[in-house]
């Protein structure tokens, strides 16, 4: 019976990203309620794995921003807090 419920963990946290054209509704209503005036997307699991590591390079976090954020693809500390800040939802 443990088995069974550590396999539902592990899909139900596989659910939680992007993938192409799936997105999960539920987190980009959760990050739009974070964000109101930004209405940010959802990450995809390379882009989270990106935002964790402290070794991404910096044009590659402004990209991911650039992305979420249909915005400009500058880098900057607020710009990466806001990122971790969405990363940190995925938990």
């Amino acid at each position: 019976m443990k088995k069974k419920s550590q396999s539902n963990k592990e899909e139900k946290v596989e659910n939680i990203f992007c993938t192409g054209s799936k997105c999960p509704c539920s987190m980009k209503r959760k990050l739009a309620v974070i964000f109101p005036y930004h209405q940010p997307n959802c990450l995809t699991e390379a882009e989270y794995d990106s935002i964790r590591t402290m070794t991404t390079p910096e044009e590659e976090l402004g990209e991911i921003y650039g992305r979420v954020f249909n915005m400009d693809s500058e880098y900057s500390e607020k710009r990466l807090q806001q990122l971790k800040r969405i990363a940190k939802e995925y938990k």
